[in-house]
């Protein structure tokens, strides 16, 4: 897929949240996104003035027909949806969800393929992110899609992954435990912070770091510490009845599974 300058990559992106936003600007540097279309104009619009030379697209059928590349970026419910609204196009049709299968786009008229490019990092539009160190997992209808989208990835990330459908599905779970779950811990420890005792979160950021480094470097499982992993049934106990009912009863699974997980 390498290309001389006056002839680079033709991208049109179909989404302009999140995802899109980081894989537009990510690429822009290295191919030409060429349309961005979205059900909201207004994101569509306000994505394509951070690209050079692209043009918001209101309506689908308007996009252009002849890029090499046709990027679904949208929520994982209406894929399939958008792909079938899509136009005939010469490209290659992908779309960027871990959960959604590649058969997603089976209906969408594309003359060279259809696969997957789905990056493995959580998204906000206000953050920077280097996509050199994002893992690129990509999957295609048949070996020449599948190795124009590895070369794609090249160009913007270091970590290009094959993984097919099945693979992904569990990739996406995990990551939902490491990343959702997870930061949803977060948001309760926030407000429990404040409403109790008036501080801020912002308190507990060497733990977080420490703790996020000590799973990294020595797994998980050996990681683990607090009144669960050492037993303090005094502790848990005290804590339970700190809590009001409903997060209670979350603390309460979370330390029996982490009990029976250290037996």
């Amino acid at each position: 897929m390498e290309r001389l300058r006056d002839n680079r990559i033709k991208i049109v992106f179909l989404g302009g949240g999140n995802v899109a936003t980081h894989l537009a600007k990510a690429l822009s540097q290295k191919c030409d996104i060429v349309n961005v279309w979205s059900r909201n104009i207004e994101h569509s619009k306000s994505l394509a003035l951070q690209l050079h030379d692209c043009v918001a697209v209101e309506n689908i059928e308007d996009i252009v027909r002849d890029a090499d590349i046709y990027i679904i970026a949208t929520t994982d419910d209406s894929i399939a949806s958008v792909a079938k609204r899509m136009p005939s196009v010469e490209g290659v049709v992908v779309h960027t969800s871990g959960s959604v299968s590649l058969s997603a786009l089976n209906e969408c008229d594309s003359k060279r393929g259809t696969g997957v490019f789905y990056p493995l990092q959580t998204f906000s539009k206000n953050r920077h992110l280097d996509t050199l160190d994002i893992p690129l997992l990509i999957e295609g209808d048949n070996e020449q899609t599948a190795e124009e989208l590895i070369n794609l990835g090249r160009l913007i990330s270091d970590k290009v992954i094959v993984a097919d459908s099945d693979k992904r599905r569990h990739i996406h779970l995990a990551a939902v435990f490491a990343n959702n779950f997870t930061n949803f811990m977060w948001v309760m420890a926030s407000e429990y912070l404040e409403d109790k005792v008036g501080l801020d979160f912002k308190i507990l950021e060497p733990l977080l770091k420490e703790t996020l480094q000590k799973a990294i470097d020595m797994n998980p499982r050996n990681a683990q510490t607090g009144p669960a992993a050492r037993g303090d049934k005094q502790t848990i106990e005290a804590h339970l009845k700190m809590l009001p009912q409903e997060v209670a009863e979350t603390y309460k699974f979370l330390s029996e599974k982490i009990i029976a997980n250290n037996k």
